[in-house]
């Protein structure tokens, strides 16, 4: 019966009610077939997408999806919960970099949303993606004319897997000693080593990928890298490709300079073709070079600190270098041909039967870190295996390398130790920080009492430093009249004063009082330099002036003393900015020093370099008596003597050090002194070399006459 669609209405009387209906109908037969025909349509479509191997989803117009079959769900398993129609694709992006399964959206989420919606906006290609859990997935997405998106999620992670192999074996090709190159099935150049570059480095342009092996062949004959063929170039590159598409084995060619190679080309499963050449000049001579390259293999592995081994599918070593002997305490004479089992105890022989099972199946490499019981504690071992490919591509052998990696482990356990003993120590430090900081406000009190008596004390003692200043002037007033009378009576200047007893008196009335005057001098200079009121007069010194007039104020002593004076002075020594009467009191007061305290017979050295870097530099050197160590501070203080009082040997007030490093001081100097008991004292006064007077040019000179000196 065909299908209708009625139409009708009732039909009331006057008194309003129900008559009759009226209306029509319609044979709807044909929809309801298009209908039931799009249905089916659309649940093969359905079956379709549900059954491909690929993530499949659609998203409308507005950018909801439609639908999803469940492969789109397990590319996605954290997510399939929320995989739901009506869900935004942004919503669904946003909850993947959520549960951090999107590497690349790491470093800066809204930046990758923003950049990954552009593309779903407007899809140029397909996308690669890598997830947190390791797998690779490739996103392919097509606008519909209808603003509709399809999203197809393809995982391509054995791909990659098998892109990480191919790079191996080209890093392995890479390092064969033989010349190999690899072309595809359309006989063009995919990869050379670096042995084959250099074989033909007069046709490098030619291999470059993508050129065909004919363009290589025509380069090398019709540059005349092969002799023999001259005069016939055209007929042997056409026997030469026959021979290069339909491999009949090796065969030999004759290069410049009566070089040969062995060449043999393989054809690959691919279509493509392998080229590997070997040089047979001599035959003698290449088994040379085996032989050399044999035993640098085995030098390189046999020096390697890594366990390396190679066993056949079998499970047999064929190989293992010095560290897996010196490790197992097994020579490789005793072990090739031997299997795991005859080596190791049985369950730790099962464990690496089971890894080398695993590698000949994925052809995978295994990375794997196991853990032995050995005594009363526990031996661990890192080991890394990977498949060894036969000319036919198929596994037939695995390689290994194994460390010993115990003391690691042990290290990192004693490491978490240590972290907990430090985490011990900075509770202990943080309750001793907050008792320091209660006793920290005691003592921030206690610091301020000590400012007040600090400056208190720099009171007293300014106040100090102005009475002497004072009292020293009110002394050399009559100090003076008694050294001026005293040198007439000396000197006898109105007349005789009759007893030579009355002469002697009045010498040793002089020389007393120009002695304390003496003293007074040093005083008073020292006062002003402590209470601040001395002043210094600058000028331009000439530095071997001032020190040969210092020498002669002491040669007279040291002549009495018999003892000898010596000058060391550099070449083109610069002048000095200072004050000049400060400055000769310096080197007075130090040679003065080292005449007194310098036995008869014996040397005081006076040296002066300069430097650019260290500054202007007087040193005075002497074979006295000494100080020992600990009296050499006591030695510059005020009124200080190191011998007692009641058994001085050497006059003196004990002003003399400390004023003259006072002195180098107000020249912002240092004054440093290094004495030995029984050897000798160096005094070494340094000024700084903003005070030297020199012009630009001499720069170089100066220093070249401090290394002269030193």
């Amino acid at each position: 019966m065909p299908a209708q669609w009625d139409r009708s209405r009732r039909q009331l009387n006057e008194r309003a009610n129900f008559k009759s209906y009226r209306g029509t109908g319609t044979d709807i037969s044909a929809e309801v077939k298009t209908e039931e025909t799009a249905a089916g349509a659309q649940e093969r479509f359905m079956a379709a997408i549900e059954s491909v191997s690929d993530g499949f989803a659609l998203f409308d117009a507005d950018d909801r999806m439609v639908f999803c079959n469940t492969r789109f769900k397990a590319l996605n398993p954290a997510l399939a919960p929320k995989i739901l129609p009506g869900i935004t694709f942004e919503e669904l992006l946003r909850d993947n970099i959520a549960a951090n399964r999107i590497l690349d959206a790491l470093d800066d989420e809204e930046a990758f949303i923003r950049e990954r919606m552009a593309q779903h906006r407007n899809p140029t290609g397909p996308l690669v993606q890598q997830r947190r859990d390791g797998r690779w997935l490739e996103l392919r997405e097509e606008r519909t004319p209808e603003g509709s998106t399809f999203l197809v999620n393809t995982d391509i992670t054995e791909r990659k897997r098998a892109e990480k192999i191919v790079r191996q074996l080209y890093s392995a090709i890479e390092v064969v000693a033989e010349p190999i190159a690899l072309y595809d099935a359309d006989d063009r150049i995919v990869f050379c080593n670096q042995t084959y570059r250099a074989l033909n480095t007069a046709v490098s342009e030619t291999l470059e990928p993508g050129t065909s092996f004919e363009e290589h062949l025509r380069a090398i004959v019709f540059q005349g890298l092969m002799p023999e063929v001259k005069g016939r170039e055209e007929e042997y590159v056409a026997q030469r490709m026959e021979r290069h598409r339909n491999p009949r084995g090796p065969f030999a060619i004759v290069r410049q300079e009566g070089i040969q190679l062995s060449v043999h080309e393989h054809k690959l499963p691919d279509g493509g073709t392998i080229v590997i050449c070997a040089d047979i000049t001599e035959r003698k001579r290449a088994e040379d070079a085996l032989q050399k390259s044999e035993a640098l293999f085995r030098s390189f592995i046999d020096n390697l600190p890594s366990e390396i081994f190679v066993r056949d599918t079998t499970g047999h070593f064929t190989l293992v270098n010095r560290a897996w002997e010196r490790v197992q305490g097994v020579s490789s004479q005793d072990v090739i041909g031997k299997t795991a089992y005859d080596i190791y105890p049985t369950d730790q022989a099962d464990i690496y039967a089971a890894q080398d099972q695993a590698v000949l199946e994925t052809g995978q490499v295994l990375d794997r870190e196991l853990k032995f019981r050995e005594g009363n504690g526990s031996h661990f071992v890192h080991t890394i295996k990977f498949p060894i490919p036969g000319a036919n591509g198929e596994v037939t052998a695995i390689g290994g390398i194994a460390a010993d990696i115990t003391e690691r482990k042990r290290a990192e356990e004693a490491l978490q130790a240590s972290e907990h003993a430090l985490q011990e120590r900075v509770a202990d430090l943080e309750e001793a920080h907050r008792k320091l900081e209660m006793q920290g406000e005691s003592l921030a009190r206690l610091a301020d009492d000590l400012l007040v008596a600090r400056d208190e004390a720099r009171g007293a003692d300014r106040a100090k430093s102005e009475f002497l200043a004072a009292m020293s002037h009110e002394l050399r007033t009559p100090l003076n009249a008694v050294i001026g009378f005293s040198e007439i009576l000396k000197d006898e200047i109105f007349g005789p004063i009759g007893s030579l007893k009355y002469r002697g008196y009045a010498n040793d009335i002089n020389e007393s009082a120009l002695y304390l005057l003496g003293l007074i001098n040093d005083l008073l200079d020292l006062s002003k330099i402590e209470s601040g009121t001395e002043e210094l007069c600058e000028d331009t010194i000439e530095i071997p002036e001032i020190i040969r007039s210092s020498l002669k104020l002491v040669e007279q002593r040291a002549e009495y003393g018999r003892i000898k004076l010596k000058l060391e002075l550099s070449d083109q020594l610069p002048a000095l900015r200072a004050d000049e009467r400060k400055l000769k009191q310096i080197l007075v007061n130090l040679l003065s020093n080292a005449v007194k305290f310098t036995d008869a017979g014996g040397e005081v050295t006076l040296r002066a370099w300069c430097r650019m870097d260290s500054g202007y530099v007087l040193q005075i050197t002497d074979t006295g008596i000494g100080i020992t160590p600990e009296n050499i501070p006591k030695a510059l203080l005020r009124f200080r003597q190191i011998d007692a009082d009641l058994n001085r040997q050497y006059e003196g007030t004990g002003l003399g050090l400390p004023l003259t490093k006072a002195l180098v001081e107000q020249h912002g100097g240092t004054l440093d002194l290094h004495s030995e008991v029984s050897v000798g004292t160096t005094v070494t006064v340094r000024f700084p070399s903003e005070r030297i007077v020199h012009s630009p040019h001499d720069t170089k000179s100066i220093d070249a006459a401090a290394k002269k000196a030193g």
